[in-house]
């Protein structure tokens, strides 16, 4: 993977993260687990790329003295610090969804043990008038 390439997965995950971050307030969980998607298949991408940098860094390449390495390495920084600005935001998003998870089951379960104590025996209510 070439530095350019690798700029534009980090970039695209760069961006990918800010639009998480703007979809946390509103809470829709379909869009967030969209995005987280998209996040993992460009992290997979770019740790595939990381390893052939790290083999060029090895040897020396000419490609390793450009000044498109420091671009590379400020974004990761970058990329750093936003997900230690997402994480406590999503860890609140979680815990408030596995809460109300919670109550759901709970409510799940008190209503299956729940058992009407009328008869069933099929009466007819009828009325005059």
């Amino acid at each position: 993977m070439s530095i350019q390439r690798a700029l534009e997965t980090y970039r695209s995950i760069q961006k990918i993260m800010a639009e998480i971050e703007e979809l946390l307030p509103a809470q829709d969980t379909e869009q967030l687990i969209e995005r987280y998607q998209a996040l993992e298949q460009q992290q997979t991408l770019a740790r595939e790329g990381d390893r052939e940098l790290l083999g060029l860094l090895r040897q020396g390449s000419e490609e390793t003295a450009s000044p498109l390495v420091r671009d590379l390495l400020e974004l990761m920084t970058e990329i750093q610090e936003s997900n230690q600005r997402l994480t406590p935001q999503i860890r609140g998003y979680m815990a408030v969804h596995q809460h109300e998870l919670s109550k759901l089951q709970t409510g799940t379960k008190v209503m299956r043990h729940y058992h009407s104590h009328t008869d069933r025996s099929g009466q007819l209510i009828s009325s005059t008038g």
